[in-house]
């Protein structure tokens, strides 16, 4: 049995911010590494027991905070536990951190404060556990996930972007900025202005994510298919294009990633799902 334990729950509204909710249990054994790859969202993340570091191509490890926001990536990372403990995230499509504090986007991880994990939790969830301290348990943690399904919630979110990140999630990034503008009724250079505030990266980028995590789902659920058949269903101009780019946010080849890594991914995902 892997070391890593990941559950989850799907929040199914599609005019809320919180895509789901995940808690990533990690046994005894120590020095345990999470590879995680790009994918639009971004976590919220609080920190039960012993604590973690980030792992970032071409940097100093960090020694992540009890609580902090990571993402959005545009490169792969890794978490290495340093020993047993509970990471509980909300994965947000959006977030506005204007209230707590003005986001250093670009870096990986930013800190909050308790405060801060207060009321960003309040503000997305609606106020629906004030009693939410820094170090909750798991069944707090699994009753405010439970408590999101009954929810509609809403946050200060333009209705353009919304339509926006809909159409990019879609058509799986298979669509134009230009296309995007039009449709969400914005100029280029609003639309540009409205993801760098809220979602962290560019549209350009944010479609590129949606493409590269597309073509990740068709190659862990189909083994056989050839990669060039995949990289056409993508979106990508040929396969040499689809190796570049998934090399990019992958850091390793597509092959590779068959091999070693989406085996993983599906065990940690499948052993003890809730």
């Amino acid at each position: 049995m892997s070391a890593l334990r990941y559950q989850d729950q799907k929040i199914l509204r599609e005019t809320g911010s919180i895509e789901s909710c995940w808690l990533l249990t990690v046994d005894r054994t120590p020095d345990q590494v999470l590879p995680m790859l790009p994918d639009g969202y971004l976590d919220v993340v609080i920190r039960r027991g012993a604590p973690g570091m980030l792992i970032e191509p071409g940097k100093r490890p960090l020694r992540l905070p009890n609580a902090f926001v990571l993402g959005p990536i545009l490169q792969p990372i890794k978490i290495r536990f340093l020993g047993s403990g509970s990471w509980f995230s909300l994965k947000l499509r959006w977030l506005d951190l204007t209230c707590v504090a003005e986001r250093p986007w670009g870096d990986s991880v930013f800190p909050l404060e308790s405060e801060a994990v207060k009321e960003v939790l309040s503000q997305y969830t609606g106020g629906a556990f004030p009693e939410l301290t820094i170090n909750p348990s798991e069944d707090v943690l699994w009753r405010l996930a439970a408590s999101l399904h009954a929810k509609a919630i809403k946050n200060r979110i333009s209705p353009q972007l919304r339509t926006a990140i809909r159409l990019v999630r879609s058509t799986s990034g298979q669509i134009t900025v230009r296309d995007i503008a039009v449709e969400a009724a914005l100029q280029e250079r609003q639309l540009l202005r409205l993801f760098r505030s809220q979602i962290g990266m560019s549209p350009q980028d944010f479609c590129r994510v949606a493409r590269f995590r597309y073509s990740m789902r068709k190659i862990q659920d189909n083994e056989c298919v050839k990669l060039a058949q995949i990289a056409c269903e993508s979106g990508y101009c040929d396969q040499a294009h689809f190796a570049r780019e998934f090399r990019r946010f992958a850091g390793m080849s597509t092959t590779e990633f068959r091999r070693d890594l989406a085996p993983r991914y599906s065990s940690i995902r499948q052993e003890g799902v809730r």
